[in-house]
């Protein structure tokens, strides 16, 4: 609720992706009505807002301070970017349609040979598990087990030496 006031109140919100990724403030930021000012990704931006009309995105530093300055000075400009980033928004990016298009695409018919253990039988099932358990746990478990014991690294590694090799060998 708080991030929601914030944004309704503000003119600009600035988005800095950590890893090139669309964050959900852009979504929060547009939805709120503001003019959200985000740095260029190519991860598929241009796909679900039109650059410059819808929301707007700066290279560096010195970019990102000129375009403030900007559409601060421009408040109609800079309104009706907010204006149809909000519209856009609301038309295609709400959680409701997220998941709709999840539901979509999960319903094809090509998604149920992804998950052939849908069609094994609780034996099968069980024996999968029991297989990724061991493969994944077995290591971890002497490890700690004798980090506990206060083995150091090499006594460690030998303890694990019997199991790790059951696993290379069978």
């Amino acid at each position: 609720e708080e991030v929601g006031r914030i944004y309704s109140q503000s003119r600009i919100v600035f988005n800095c992706s950590i890893a090139g990724d669309v964050t959900m403030r852009v979504f929060e930021g547009t939805a709120c009505g503001a003019l959200v000012l985000t740095d260029v990704v190519a991860n598929g931006l241009e796909e679900l807002f039109a650059v410059g009309r819808e929301i707007v995105t700066y290279r560096d530093d010195e970019d990102l301070m000129e375009k403030i300055a900007y559409y601060l000075a421009h408040e109609e400009e800079c309104e009706a970017i907010a204006r149809a980033g909000q519209q856009r928004t609301l038309r295609e990016h709400t959680y409701l349609h997220r998941m709709q298009r999840l539901t979509e695409i999960l319903s094809r018919p090509e998604f149920r040979p992804l998950a052939p253990m849908r069609a094994a039988s609780p034996e099968e099932r069980w024996r999968a598990r029991r297989v990724v358990y061991v493969h994944l746990h077995m290591l971890d478990a002497l490890l700690d087990e004798a980090r506990d014991r206060g083995s150091n690294p090499i006594q460690r590694a030998w303890a694990i030496m019997p199991a790790l090799l059951r696993r290379l060998i069978l």
